[in-house]
């Protein structure tokens, strides 16, 4: 491995790629379970500085959008149930 490239998303965020001493690089997962101790692994396997880099989103955001999806699934068995067939 010889360095981290960081790489501004369209959207905002920030993505990395690792590349190796060929020039090639990959895509640094951002979303795994356990990100921290990831990152940790990942930096003392490689040697790289991995201190900058963070999550894409955080957890929460996730639960969020769970939490909307079921509230959007019942208001429409509600509407469905309340209804009468045609």
């Amino acid at each position: 491995m010889r360095g981290l490239t960081p790489v501004a998303t369209s959207q905002g965020g920030r993505v990395y790629y690792v590349r190796n001493t060929k020039g090639a690089a990959t895509l640094l997962p951002q979303r795994v379970a356990a990100f921290e101790d990831f990152l940790g692994r990942f930096s003392q396997q490689t040697g790289l500085d991995t201190s900058s880099i963070g999550r894409i989103s955080p957890p929460w955001t996730y639960q969020l959008l769970a939490v909307l999806v079921v509230a959007l699934l019942i208001g429409e068995i509600m509407v469905l149930a309340v209804r009468p067939i045609a």
